[in-house]
């Protein structure tokens, strides 16, 4: 079993300007999900810190890549300010299995937010309560 990968050359449009900008990427495929991921392929996946981002963004900057430079400043601070993994505890699955369909409710109006948020409490204080993190 292997991974299949492809080379692709992607086009954007700069919003500001109308300017069409070329980049090569890889899609890899993963040979046991079907599941695809694109990435630079002078890179890899997403910069994993912000002297990863600093880097590449110096190197696209280097290309005169004002379109590519623009996406990684944008992503940077995007991901510094508004990115956020789930809590790392083991009862993260079963609180959001709890709390998505509360969340649902007051998306469709069946329960006001307030009824939602608290019935969402009690749920997550009984999760933690029951794994002996709460007391």
């Amino acid at each position: 079993m292997e991974l299949e990968r492809r080379r692709l050359t992607a086009e954007m449009i700069v919003p500001d300007t109308g300017e069409s900008v070329r980049t090569e990427i890889e899609v890899r495929i993963d040979p046991l999900t079907g599941h695809s991921s694109r990435i630079l392929p002078d890179r890899g996946l997403m910069p994993a810190n912000a002297k990863a981002f600093d880097d590449i963004i110096a190197e696209v900057k280097g290309k005169n890549d004002a379109y590519m430079t623009n996406v990684f400043e944008i992503w940077k601070v995007s991901l510094s300010e508004d990115a956020y993994t789930p809590p790392h505890i083991a009862q993260w699955i079963e609180f959001s299995n709890a709390a998505y369909p509360e969340f649902q409710k007051a998306i469709l109006g069946q329960e006001t937010p307030k009824e939602a948020l608290d019935a969402v409490e009690k749920k997550a204080t009984t999760i933690m309560e029951d794994a002996g993190l709460l007391k």
